[in-house]
């Protein structure tokens, strides 16, 4: 590409100067430097031009690289925008959000501290009720004790009421006993509970007779011995004895009870009720079961005379006794004295 320099040209105006200065071969050196600066100058410019001309392309894209960017600025700004106007609204909400919330709280920070007044108010009261519940229940406890004590006093009072009317039931029981007697009843108190009370409310011959019937058919030595026993206290000794005496079974309870505890009456009733070998047989065993020989020499002795007078009831022991009474004798060394008596040699 040829470029025409022109007088204009500060270059060439410059060179026009300076040429003035030299000589006409010093020019002509200088017209060749000229000319190939001029070429130089030419060649530069045309490369300044292809610069420029890149240069104003790469500007051009640059721009339109810029004015995308610009658009694309835009419209992240505008994006941006309207973010930051949501996020603003957003925020503008949320700050009205956090000043209600924090009206609300405070709010809430006067409720909590008003309620922290009742609750330190009722803890107060609860504490105070707690106390006084503690007191009532150790009032309750000690109520309780003594009702306890109360209800047991009264169950042993109720007991010993139940016992005491039992009594009384038996005191009335009794007393109709001893006011209208029963023979019957009195037995049998005495047969099975060793009750002799009721046999005393028993007080005319006609029940006293009814009692000792009673009495007999228990076929108990110590009920009969017993009635016979209140009836001899009870009776003199005829209406006694004719109670005594219609009643086999009875003589004999009363003879074995008498022959045990009182000999001296055993003899008497032996007497009274014609048992006259029940009393020799008695006075034998009694001599035999003698240990002083003095003593059973005599008794012997008295055996031999009663044996001898009831002969007809006792002969046949007679024989037995007179050796007995030999050999008592021959034991006290004592002379035999033939002794008069009936059938005896």
């Amino acid at each position: 590409m040829t470029h025409h320099i022109r007088k204009s040209d500060p270059l060439f105006v410059e060179t026009i100067q300076c040429t003035s200065d030299f000589t006409s071969f010093e020019k002509k050196i200088l017209n060749e430097q000229m000319s190939g600066l001029m070429d130089e100058n030419a060649r530069l410019r045309d490369i300044i031009s292809r610069i420029k001309n890149d240069t104003e392309d790469e500007q051009y894209r640059t721009q339109m690289e810029i004015e995308t960017l610009k658009n694309l600025l835009n419209n992240s700004l505008r994006e941006i925008r309207t973010t930051n106007s949501a996020r603003n609204e957003e925020l503008n909400r949320l700050i009205i959000e956090k000043i209600n919330l924090q009206e609300e709280n405070d709010k809430l920070g006067d409720t909590i501290k008003l309620l922290s007044n009742e609750v330190s108010k009722l803890t107060s009261e609860l504490e105070y009720n707690q106390d006084m519940i503690d007191v009532k229940i150790s009032e309750a406890d000690s109520f309780k004790n003594e009702w306890k004590k109360g209800m047991h006093i009264i169950v042993e009072k109720d007991k010993e009421i139940c016992i005491a009317n039992k009594k009384v039931l038996k005191l009335q029981e009794a007393l109709d006993r001893f006011r209208f007697p029963d023979p019957q009843y009195a037995v049998e108190r005495l047969y099975e509970y060793k009750d002799s009370m009721y046999m005393y409310s028993i007080k005319s011959y006609e029940e006293k007779e009814i009692l000792l019937d009673y009495a007999i058919q228990t076929h108990d030595l110590d009920v009969v011995c017993t009635v016979i026993l209140y009836l001899e206290y009870s009776l003199n000794n005829e209406k006694f004895t004719n109670i005594i005496e219609n009643h086999e079974d009875c003589i004999k309870y009363y003879l074995r009870y008498l022959k045990n505890n009182n000999r001296d009456k055993f003899k008497y009733f032996c007497i009274e009720f014609n048992r006259f070998k029940e009393l020799g047989l008695f006075m034998l065993d009694t001599a035999m079961e003698e240990r002083n020989i003095k003593m059973k020499y005599e008794l012997l002795g008295e055996c031999i005379q009663y044996f001898t007078e009831h002969e007809n009831l006792l002969g046949e022991y007679l024989e037995d006794i007179k050796e007995a009474y030999k050999s008592t004798m021959i034991d006290l060394k004592l002379v035999p004295i033939p002794i008069r008596v009936d059938g005896w040699d």
